[in-house]
């Protein structure tokens, strides 16, 4: 085998294919904690609902009322106590039931660590075993949270906060 070969070539190669692993591990580490970057900025603002109890509740004047309509005006109230966690701003976009949309009478923005209310008039008739939450956080991320109904007495019904649905819609 020639010198220049053995002192050139095959130098140069390896010289060639280490760069070109090394490389890929950059390229690879630098996308891997790009998104574990943008996943910890999704949670960082992730709006988190929880449910309050309505029977327990001695202050109303803590609650912020939101009043969703489907365009026809009911005879019952479906009423629902919230509270927003310390995560994140909240912004409601739509509740859908099994039966029809509602959509906020006015701009549904919930602050950090705020009680709230979801207040709808449906029709008397209406029957309706689910509500789901659509709404999304500041940076835009889509969430659904799914809600059980349960009835509380004649006149209205409350909403029992159950479980997320859905994490996160995309789209």
């Amino acid at each position: 085998m020639p010198e220049w070969i053995t002192y050139i070539i095959i130098p140069l190669i390896s010289a060639f294919i280490g760069g070109g692993l090394t490389l890929a591990g950059v390229i690879v580490t630098i996308k891997w904690e790009t998104k574990n970057k943008e996943q910890e900025a999704i949670e960082k603002v992730k709006p988190i609902i929880i449910n309050t109890n309505w029977e327990t509740i001695t202050n109303d004047s803590e609650y912020t009322n939101y009043e969703f309509t489907n365009g026809s005006s009911g005879n019952i109230d479906v009423i629902g106590y919230f509270k927003n966690t310390d995560n994140g701003i909240l912004f409601i976009d739509y509740i859908q039931s099994d039966f029809c949309t509602y959509k906020p009478v006015y701009n549904a923005t919930i602050d950090k660590n705020s009680f709230f209310t979801i207040h709808m008039r449906v029709q008397q008739g209406e029957t309706f075993k689910y509500f789901d939450i659509y709404c999304r956080d500041v940076l835009g991320n889509k969430y659904c949270y799914g809600t059980d109904v349960v009835v509380k007495r004649d006149t209205a019904y409350n909403l029992q906060f159950c479980r997320f649905r859905v994490n996160q819609i995309i789209g």
